[in-house]
Formats: structure tokens, C-alpha cells, sequence
């Protein structure tokens, strides 16, 4: 089965045909192609299903003194879906109205505004939005998970840059990939053994990975297949392989085609039930 960057890897040069002597696609190549490809074509053809594959939510209070919150820093196109206070949905107001109300919430640039704060201090912010998948990097650069006592953790690899105080990202090894949370290294016990601050979450086979960075795509499994198809297509771009590239973009319309099946829609036969008016999610 296809999983880690390396896999991906070794798959796109199977279906590119590319010749082992080509130097043109180092490993540090194809991980820029494949984030490349991933963050232009892959998660927009898997947002244009509507199916919230991506989506995720954070609770949030007001910071006394502030009439603002942040956009979440991992917010796609740094948009939000929809609001809710105290579990109750609220509607944003154009900002054209700001001055027409004594109460009311406005985007204004990356901030989430709030017209007479007060009123909304101490209260539960919930935002749901689309979350970026983390960047892909090398499966060399990170770890697998075969051992746990505690906090030990023992590693199928030694990394080198895994020194005391660095934060990792916690990788599920299970769809859907997502990060688990950030660890940090208090010790170095062994060329492939490790103490962390906190083994609860961690599971065998889960990956270690520098922070912000994952070896899996955060990507339905069922379009890892379209992401190397993706990538072939521009490998043979690079080496001027015109009829190459053709027969692959054949290829992988015929693929997205498929795949649009296997991912939508989520629900199958439940029935859904649509939000009201003033609802953010009508806007999607």
C-alpha cells in the first residue's frame, strides 16, 4: 500500500518510467513536486466536492482588553465556515453595518471582530473551518514508532535532528493521517530511543516527523493514487516527454473521474438536513 513520501516516490518513478540515472529528481525534488501538486490541484479537487473532508473547529475565548480574535493560523485561505458562541449559531455582519448595531461580529483583514466585546467576554468561540494538511517531507527525515514504555518511545531509525527540546508532530499511521499533537524531546537515551513529554496519545507504527511537517498526505487515502499521477505528469513536463505527458493526463482524467465516486458524496443515502438563512455554511 501506498503511504509515506518514499512510497509516493518510488511510485512516481515506476509510472514516469524515469531512468535511474536521471538527475534531475532528487528526493528533495519530487517532496517539492509532490507539495506542490498536493496544495494546487489535489486539495482543491477534493474541496470542490463540498463532501468537508477538511474541515476542523477550535474553541476560543476574547482576551480581555482585545476586541479581536485570530484567524486559526492553519486556516485555508485563512476562511472561516461558521460560528458558534456558547454552542449557539451566530451570523456574521458586513462590515458596512459596523456603526447601524451595538452588537454584532465582522471579519476585518485576518481578525475576527467583535463590536461591544464585553458582551462576549467569557464565552466559548467556536470556529469551524477548512484546515491546511501539513507539509510533506521525507521519510528519512522522520521516525516510526515500534516501542512504547511510557514516555520511552523506541524508533525504527535514528534521526539526527531529533536532539533534546525539539518538537515533533505526533502522525497517525491510520486514515485519516491527522496529527495527534506535538511532542517534545527531554532525552536522548539511545541511538534509536527517545523520551518524550507525554506517550499517552502515542501508538505503535505512528510516525515522529519534525513540527509542521508529516511523511503521509493528510489527504483521503483513496487520492494518494491521483497525487502521484499528478506528479508524473509533471516529471515528464521536466524531461520534455510530450507524448508522456498526454497519455498520463489521459490517465489522470480518467482517475479524478473515479476517484469523484469513491469520495462523494460521504453521506450515501442519509438524508440531510440544511442549515438555516443565516448560516455561513450556505455560503459553501
Amino acid at each position: 500500500m501506498l503511504l509515506t513520501t518514499d512510497d509516493l516516490i518510488e511510485n512516481i518513478k515506476l509510472r514516469a518510467s524515469l531512468p535511474t540515472s536521471q538527475e534531475l529528481y532528487t528526493t528533495e525534488r519530487f517532496i517539492q513536486i509532490l507539495n506542490s501538486e498536493m496544495k494546487t490541484k489535489l486539495i482543491p479537487f477534493i474541496m470542490r466536492m463540498k463532501e468537508s473532508h477538511f474541515i476542523s473547529q477550535t474553541d476560543v475565548t476574547l482576551e480581555n482588553g482585545r476586541d479581536y480574535i485570530n484567524f486559526p493560523q492553519d486556516a485555508l485561505g485563512q476562511t472561516i465556515l461558521d460560528l458558534f458562541i456558547n454552542k449557539e449559531r451566530v451570523a456574521l455582519n458586513h462590515l458596512a453595518e459596523k456603526e447601524n448595531s451595538n452588537y454584532g461580529i465582522y471579519l476585518e483583514g485576518y481578525k475576527i471582530r467583535f463590536k461591544n466585546p464585553d458582551y462576549y467576554r467569557n464565552k466559548t468561540i467556536t470556529i469551524y473551518y477548512y484546515k491546511r494538511p501539513l507539509t510533506l517531507i521525507s521519510t528519512s527525515k522522520t521516525a516510526k514508532v515500534i516501542g512504547i514504555n511510557g514516555n520511552i518511545i523506541d524508533l525504527d531509525t535514528n534521526v539526527s535532528s531529533f536532539n533534546v527540546s525539539t518538537e515533533l508532530e505526533l502522525i497517525n499511521c491510520c486514515e485519516p493521517f491527522e496529527s495527534k499533537g506535538t511532542l517534545t524531546i527531554v532525552n536522548r537515551l539511545a541511538n534509536k530511543q527517545i523520551e518524550v513529554n507525554d506517550g499517552s496519545l502515542i501508538s505503535l507504527n505512528d510516525y515522529l516527523s519534525p513540527k509542521n511537517y508529516t511523511p503521509i498526505p493528510q489527504i483521503p487515502l483513496e487520492a494518494f493514487e491521483l497525487l502521484t499521477q499528478r506528479c508524473v505528469i509533471k516529471c515528464l513536463e521536466g524531461i520534455k516527454d510530450d507524448k508522456g505527458v498526454n497519455m498520463a493526463m489521459a490517465d489522470y482524467n480518467n482517475m479524478e473521474r473515479e476517484i469523484s465516486t469513491l469520495l462523494s458524496p460521504r453521506t450515501g443515502n442519509i438524508y440531510k438536513k440544511f442549515g438555516s438563512s443565516d448560516s455561513l455554511w450556505n455560503s459553501w
